[in-house]
């Protein structure tokens, strides 16, 4: 699971560990592993379930609404995220708790829906990465509006709107 040191609004994914086949030169190589860059924190994990349910919590609008105070601020407004989420009052992954595991779950059909609409050239000429944020946000609306729900039920702040 990633997320970024700095942007203007909170966003996590969950990246599988999977090789990775490319050609250079005619060359056809295979890479293993992940390398996270110093722009982001991740969470190595072989909880799946856990790593989705984080995702989905750090991606509801209520968790990013929380962390702008804490944010320093630029010329364009909120910008480094960096440990701050950590300071959240976010619940541990509890596969028993059936919110999480509806969290879980909505986090696993995001990724694969994104993962669709980028398959299908969703994204079409948009390259600036605030500009694709955005178009996710929209594609992912209603499932972001029941993550932002449960995850208010999970941190006790209640089940409306943020």
């Amino acid at each position: 699971m990633l997320y970024p040191t700095s942007a203007t609004y909170l966003c996590a994914c969950v990246v599988e560990n999977q090789p990775v086949e490319f050609e250079i030169g005619g060359q056809r190589l295979e890479a293993r592993g992940i390398i996270a860059s110093e722009v982001t924190y991740h969470l190595e994990t072989d909880d799946e379930a856990g790593a989705h349910y984080l995702a989905a919590v750090l991606n509801a609008p209520v968790i990013d609404q929380k962390l702008k105070p804490m944010q320093a601020r630029g010329q364009w407004g909120p910008r480094h995220i960096h440990k701050k989420v950590l300071e959240l009052p976010i619940p541990q992954f509890d596969p028993q708790d059936a919110v999480h595991r509806r969290l879980a779950e909505l986090g696993r059909e995001c990724s694969e829906k994104v993962a669709e609409w980028l398959e299908a050239g969703g994204p079409g000429k948009v390259r600036s990465i605030g500009r694709l944020r955005g178009k996710v946000r929209e594609l992912l609306a209603d499932e972001l509006e029941e993550i932002n729900s449960l995850v208010r039920k999970t941190m006790g702040m209640g089940g409306g709107a943020a």
